[in-house]
């Protein structure tokens, strides 16, 4: 149902970054440039600045950490309290191609984590060569607890929050650059990409990545904050992110249009897991459940997840699994959700993982066996609705890779070795070419 409100919106002008200032991107240590907040949805441009976020906002460490062991959005899972499930057995990839991945290594003792960013070629046939991990010297990023955020060891220095998808790092093939900021982060020819940041309000950072250098717009968004706003998508002219605020019941979803520096509160609703194309993809409770997952306050499980048109509002329930709960994993490049299947009573790692094309369909069984995973990132060879088969879904974990093909089913491709420091798992970030 569309709502009555109109979207609140404010227009300011752009403080331009002179042409004469050249050091944008040097140095770990940025100034924020902070005017006061006058209006509900003011946004300031802060122009070609790098400076930090302000404030108290969820370290990223923990966070990747958190995705990688309990892949449940509700967080209430406990793997110890269940028996493991069985691992995949090793198999082969149908071709040539190399894969970017990263790797993470997390020390607790200094609260330190580090990615490293690297290739795993396939070979055909496998046998010549086994796959193995080449680290790529620009590829370490590194946490910065300070500051909640990522930055690369290459200059020019980029600094970032995977805040979608793996909720890890990916890698720009065509400037070959590793991005602290998850692909749906980017923009579709890959020049620019964008994350989130606040407490009190929200800034938006968008980074050109051939530069270094960024934007911020610093947008009011009723705070406190519950949490750290997260960037869900980025198409090039308009920043969509989801912020949460402090004793407001659900999420608010925003679209700040750089061009004419103006951010839209578009509408609050609950449940929302990602924002994508112009549509949300919400969590509900469907009410013929007469089983629904429940859990304890704050937290919320979803037995149906439903998209809503942005633009009009219209709402399609794509997918109702009664006594189960369901959360997105993930989309295609083609749009569709890969569902994840948690059953009750204690609901802890995905049962199953489908790919839903269509809404009211089970959709396609991509996994099932209660491994958790983070991902996937999807090559899409074919774009074509009818050549779905072609699609390649890539995962990583703890244990190492994993691929599903429709005519190969899901199985373990890179198994990580004893001598790779990757403590906090192995991650595609990007596509397999």
């Amino acid at each position: 149902m569309a709502s009555d409100k109109q979207p609140q919106r404010v227009n300011v002008s752009a403080i331009q970054c002179p042409s004469a200032v050249t050091d944008c991107s040097n140095g770990p240590f940025r100034q924020l440039m902070k005017p006061p907040i006058t209006l509900v949805a003011a946004v300031l441009v802060i122009g070609c600045t790098t400076s930090n976020p302000q404030g108290a906002v969820t370290s990223p460490t923990a966070m990747v950490s958190s995705n990688a062991a309990q892949p449940s959005p509700s967080g209430s899972s406990n793997p110890s309290s269940t028996p493991s499930p069985s691992d995949l057995q090793l198999g082969t990839v149908d071709g040539t191609c190399q894969l970017p991945v990263v790797t993470l290594t997390q020390n607790l003792a200094n609260n330190s984590a580090t990615y490293v960013g690297g290739f795993v070629s396939f070979t055909e046939p496998p046998a010549v060569l086994a796959p193995v991990f080449r680290p790529d010297s620009s590829g370490v990023i590194r946490a910065r607890w300070d500051y909640a955020d990522l930055a690369t060891d290459t200059m020019p220095i980029l600094y970032g929050n995977p805040q979608s998808g793996t909720h890890a790092p990916s890698y720009d093939a065509s400037l070959r650059r590793w991005i602290p900021a998850a692909a749906s982060q980017l923009t579709p020819d890959h020049t620019r990409y964008a994350y989130a940041s606040g407490n009190d309000q929200t800034t938006i950072h968008v980074v050109d990545v051939a530069q270094g250098t960024e934007a911020q717009f610093a947008v009011a968004t009723h705070g406190p904050l519950a949490g750290t706003p997260q960037v869900t998508d980025f198409d090039g002219s308009s920043v969509f992110f989801l912020v949460n605020v402090a004793g407001n019941d659900g999420t608010d979803i925003w679209r700040l249009d750089l061009a004419s520096a103006t951010a839209i509160k578009l509408a609050p609703m609950p449940g929302v897991m990602m924002v994508r194309g112009g549509y949300a993809w919400v969590g509900r409770t469907d009410p013929r459940d007469p089983s629904p997952p429940t859990a304890p306050f704050p937290e919320q499980k979803f037995n149906s997840i439903v998209r809503v048109d942005l633009g009009s509002g219209a709402e399609t329930i794509w997918y109702y699994r009664p006594g189960t709960e369901v959360w997105i994993g993930g989309l295609s490049p083609t749009g569709s959700p890969i569902v994840n299947v948690a059953s009750g009573p204690q609901f802890h790692s995905p049962g199953e993982i489908r790919q839903v094309v269509q809404p009211g369909e089970q959709g396609m069984l991509i996994y099932s066996g209660g491994l958790g995973f983070a991902g996937p990132h999807v090559d899409v060879i074919d774009l074509s609705p009818a050549a779905r088969s072609f699609d390649r879904f890539w995962f990583g974990n703890g244990l190492g890779l994993y691929l599903y093909t429709q005519s190969g089913g899901m199985r373990k491709v890179f198994d990580i070795p004893s001598s790779l420091s990757a403590n906090g798992g192995i991650f595609p970030a990007g596509d397999c070419r």
